[in-house]
């Protein structure tokens, strides 16, 4: 795998070099898991950052509870809805009172567009083009740049990174400094959890990541019917989704503050057999909904249970088997 700058490249290569640590190698049944990786690498290294926080007195559970998360935004997971939520609450705050420092409004420098560009929302504002833009990954990358300034104590700046590093320290300068910047977006993250799920929200099923991060199969034709979204029978019921833009299993939320599952998702899931391409058993392939865009088809969504699920379905490869198993053909003359 080439590397890159964003994290998604940076996730799968996290998990192909512990899967291939000294000389392994992985066989096929482990590959399926590789796909499906939760472990958010971004994530990891925004809460390492937190451990340098001097916690407040009405945020210190939420912040001991991100401090000893993992890092896998699995469906079940309060702390990835923590998370996901902190760090939103931070790029807004520092935004925020970074535009104040200037003498402008956060809302008329960047607008409602910009804001959500920020996340990764597409140029094109139907999105039928592209779902998601370049700076897409790259917003967690600058977060835990300016994070990690807060740390530096250089009271001049000598080198390039030195300067850089003042620049990036500017914004948390802007919103008290570090400690106090992260304590206040926990401190509103975890408000948005008690609205969405009470005061029991650590142990609420409305506050994990799945009840937040659901994914919704919507046709354009449900829409322009009127129709709620998961209607039959040109959509699919709505489902939670692990990961997000930071995992191997990509799940992209749709904005900075929309954090359902309906930007940039895998598209397509394969597994080849170098060693044997006309085994249907080892050559496995997925494709969310169906192969068939006719919703009366029996396959119009028929490999959706599969693909939310993670798992795969035989492929074949040899034309023999491909005819024998056909039920119909179609001809072109």
């Amino acid at each position: 795998y080439q590397r890159r700058s964003t994290w998604g490249a940076q996730a799968i290569q996290h998990e192909l070099a512990q899967l291939l640590e000294g000389g392994r190698k992985f066989s096929l049944e482990q590959m399926p898991q590789l796909l499906c990786n939760v472990k958010s690498w971004a994530a990891v290294e925004f809460v390492r950052e937190l451990c340098h926080v001097e916690a407040e007195a009405d945020t210190a559970q939420a912040l001991e509870m991100l401090r000893s998360w993992d890092g896998e935004l699995t469906t079940e997971s309060v702390a990835a809805s923590l998370y996901q939520f902190t760090h939103t609450e931070l790029v807004f705050l520092l935004i925020e009172r970074g535009c104040e420092a200037l003498g402008l409004k956060a809302a008329d420098c960047l607008g409602r567009d910009g804001f959500l560009m920020l996340g990764g929302v597409s140029f094109d504002p139907s999105a039928l083009l592209k779902a998601t833009n370049a700076l897409n990954g790259h917003l967690h990358l600058n977060v835990l740049r300016i994070l990690r300034s807060g740390r530096q104590t250089t009271a001049t700046a000598e080198s390039d990174s030195e300067r850089l590093d003042d620049g990036r320290r500017w914004w948390l300068e802007q919103a008290g400094g570090r400690d106090a910047a992260v304590n206040a977006a926990v401190r509103s993250a975890v408000g948005r959890l008690v609205r969405l799920a009470g005061r029991s929200w650590r142990i609420s099923p409305k506050a994990t990541w799945g009840a937040i991060h659901t994914v919704q199969f919507s046709h354009n034709l449900t829409a322009a019917l009127k129709l709620p979204s998961g209607s039959l029978p040109f959509d699919s019921p709505s489902a939670p989704l692990p990961g997000d833009a930071n995992t191997v299993r990509c799940a992209a939320t749709s904005s900075l503050n929309d954090f359902t599952a309906n930007s940039s998702n895998v598209s397509l899931r394969v597994i080849f057999d170098f060693a044997d391409l006309s085994s249907p058993e080892n050559n496995r392939i997925v494709t969310p909904l169906g192969q068939s865009g006719q919703f009366n088809s029996a396959h119009y969504r028929d490999q959706n249970t599969l693909w939310k699920a993670g798992r795969l379905r035989m492929m074949l490869t040899r034309a023999a088997d491909v005819r024998e198993a056909a039920v119909a053909t179609m001809r072109f003359a």
